[in-house]
């Protein structure tokens, strides 16, 4: 799919009131639209005779002629705000994720691993430079549940993920990060149709 994001009146706006003697908004009347383009992938499989199912999805973005907001600071501390273009470059971003459901034990339980991959590339301003930005995103997870039983269900989910962020006008803030969740409930049957989770 395709979309034009035009520029807003404020963006547009050469002159605009001061409010802050320390900021000033300017607008930028030639700015043009960007364009964001999507694309997307779905695969789904499912086996009657095995009572298993997969999945599999993914997806780009991108945005040409991007509008970015530019700020400046200068010597005496006043911040200067506009708009632009920024032209020749593409922010863009893809993912893709994959899951798997099988049953275990005689249909006892329902196992459902998944992996899930994505990243990011973009460009914006730091004080009037043209900085480009990429994001790392990856995690592998799982999950076991038990429904529709007569007396416990359960639903276990549990993943471990990797980010990193890079950015290139400010190496010092390129960072890696460990992601973790557990995540757990149950749901007892009393007699009498009482639940208790």
């Amino acid at each position: 799919s395709t979309s034009n994001k035009i520029p807003t009146f404020g963006q547009l706006q050469s002159l605009q009131p001061l409010t802050n003697p320390l900021f000033i908004q300017l607008g930028n009347p030639n700015l043009k639209k960007s364009t964001e383009n999507s694309y997307n992938f779905n695969f789904n499989s499912f086996s009657i005779l095995r009572s298993s199912s997969f999945n599999i999805n993914a997806g780009i973005s991108t945005t040409h002629n991007p509008i970015a907001n530019k700020r400046v600071l200068d010597t005496l501390g006043v911040t200067t705000s506009n708009y632009e273009n920024i032209k020749d470059k593409i922010n863009w971003s893809a993912r893709v994720y994959s899951g798997y459901s099988k049953p275990l034990f005689n249909n006892l339980f329902q196992f459902n691993p998944n992996a899930n991959l994505s990243y990011g590339n973009s460009y914006d301003f730091i004080n009037g430079e043209l900085n480009n930005s990429k994001n790392y995103n990856a995690n592998i997870g799982f999950g076991l549940n038990k429904q529709n039983s007569k007396v416990i269900d359960f639903n276990f989910f549990t993943n471990i993920g990797i980010d990193r962020q890079e950015t290139l006008l400010k190496p010092e803030l390129n960072n890696n990060s460990l992601r973790t969740n557990l995540n757990t409930d149950i749901k007892y049957f009393l007699p009498y149709k009482f639940d208790l989770v």
